[in-house]
C-alpha cells in the first residue's frame, strides 16, 4: 500500500523545507517500493 505525505500553507512560505519533505517521505519507505517523487513550491509540497 502506498503512502503520501505533504503540506500546504497560504501564509508562511518557509513552513516546511524541501529537506523536511524528503525526511517525511523517507519515513514512509516501508509502505512500498513502487515509486518515489516529490513536488515542492513555497506553498505546497507533495
Amino acid at each position: 500500500m502506498c503512502g503520501i505525505t505533504g503540506f500546504y500553507t497560504q501564509s508562511n512560505p518557509n513552513f516546511v523545507s524541501k529537506e523536511e519533505l524528503d525526511s517525511m517521505t523517507t519515513c514512509l519507505v516501508h509502505r512500498g517500493p513502487d515509486a518515489e517523487g516529490s513536488y515542492f513550491t513555497e506553498s505546497i509540497g507533495l
